[in-house]
């Protein structure tokens, strides 16, 4: 790890340490520097905004996630990959959720999976595609807040019996 990345991961440290306790709308630079110990330069050479830490911090994990996807031999063991990804990442994602950020980040991986899905051909229904990502971001959602008590693997097998077979009907 570079220097510039050293002082990223500072200040990304000290933002989300500081959104534990404070909404992000009433921390201020001067206090993620002072708990990040780095200058105010450093801060504005680095991040536009407070949020500028967030978006960058969001698209690590897309491009984390596009990792697996490209490296993973089958559906199941992405979506396994994916969600050891979510379970290592949990405090953090727990603490945007906390901070109402969950309509930012399932609009941004919508958008994210839908270029995808159009990239690769795969977009022929996409209502269908959007009912599962909804589904599968609710269950992630309630996993993380309940500390990941089941397996990466136990939810893998939720998400798969559901597709296969729903235990619901709108008849």
């Amino acid at each position: 790890m570079n220097y510039v990345e050293k002082v990223d991961m500072k200040i990304e440290n000290a933002l989300f340490t500081l959104m534990e306790d404070q909404r992000l709308s009433v921390i201020t630079v001067t206090q993620i520097v002072q708990k990040a110990k780095v200058s105010r330069a450093s801060f504005y050479r680095n991040f536009c905004s407070r949020e500028d830490i967030i978006k960058r911090y969001i698209d690590g994990l897309i491009l984390d996630i596009f990792d697996i996807i490209r490296a993973s031999d089958t559906p199941e063991q992405r979506l396994k990959d994916i969600l050891l990804l979510a379970e290592e990442e949990r405090s953090r994602l727990v603490i945007l959720l906390k901070q109402g950020y969950e309509i930012e980040l399932l609009q941004f991986i919508n958008r994210e999976i839908l270029n995808f899905a159009q990239k690769n051909g795969k977009a022929k229904n996409i209502n269908s595609l959007y009912v599962y990502v909804g589904g599968i971001f609710n269950l992630v959602i309630n996993w993380l807040f309940n500390d990941c008590q089941d397996t990466a693997a136990d939810l893998c097998r939720i998400i798969s019996d559901t597709m296969d077979n729903p235990d619901f009907s709108f008849n």
